[in-house]
């Protein structure tokens, strides 16, 4: 037989390969002289399991082992896109990057009537007051009752613009489960932005009420309307507070 490594001395099967052992009858095989090359050099198995020519440099292992195939996902198709999952966050739709929850629209509109309330009824009081009384203009009772009436006014305002700024809430927001923070942070927006945002709001309905229509053209989906992109501020949804503790919240802000 050609290429022949070596002879059985029992059957005389000459295997092709270098081997001590007959692979038909197990007999011993005697080895053959190589003629034109040098035998293959034997491999033994490392610890690790892999093999290794004599010098004990690894050698590469051409072995086909099913289990690792076995577990190999097929290619796709050629010409079918692969699905990949959405990335998180997006399954249902593009996710606003503004902070914290948001708040229906009626319960803002709500919040804001109860500050106007609280704000004005010391007002109507002080009207009341003055009609009943009838003081002649320019006199001394109706100066005082036009000077407590400013007064009033500002505190009122006060009332509203330093808690919203400080905590960012007033008692008609905290009652409702409003709050209104910094657009970018996350946090309060100060006594300054405050302010500027309830001026704008009253502005907006300077041209026939108009600019109130901009809570439903916003394009973020939290409708900011104009007060709130110039304070760059966001309302948020927070959980409900009883009228005392709204209340204490408010006036608590003035000692910060």
């Amino acid at each position: 037989m050609a290429g022949a490594m070596g002879r059985c001395t029992s059957c005389g099967f000459e295997p092709s390969y270098p081997t001590k052992s007959c692979p038909q009858c197990a007999g011993v095989v005697s080895a053959r002289a190589p003629v034109a090359s040098m035998p293959a050099p034997e491999v033994s198995p490392t610890p690790e399991g892999g093999p290794t020519t004599p010098d004990g440099m690894p050698s590469a292992d051409r072995t086909m082992r099913r289990p690792d195939l076995a577990g190999a996902p097929p290619p796709p198709p050629t010409g079918v896109p692969t699905a990949y999952p959405p990335p998180p966050g997006m399954a249902g739709g593009p996710v606003s990057t503004l902070p914290g929850a948001p708040v229906s629209l009626g319960s803002r509109l709500l919040a804001a009537l109860v500050d106007l309330l609280l704000a004005w009824l010391p007002v109507g009081v002080l009207t009341a007051v003055a009609l009943v009384l009838a003081p002649k203009p320019g006199s001394i009772l109706w100066i005082v009752l036009n000077v407590l009436t400013l007064v009033v006014l500002l505190l009122g305002a006060a009332l509203v613009v330093v808690p919203l700024g400080r905590t960012g809430s007033t008692v008609g927001k905290a009652l409702l489960g409003v709050r209104v923070v910094d657009v970018r942070t996350g946090g309060t927006i100060g006594v300054g932005r405050a302010f500027l945002r309830q001026l704008v709001w009253g502005l907006l309905g300077a041209p026939c009420y108009l600019g109130y229509l901009m809570y439903f053209t916003d394009r973020s989906g939290r409708q900011r309307a104009l007060h709130e992109q110039a304070a760059s501020s966001v309302t948020t949804a927070v959980p409900r507070q009883g009228f005392g503790a709204a209340l204490g919240q408010a006036f608590g802000a003035f000692r910060r």
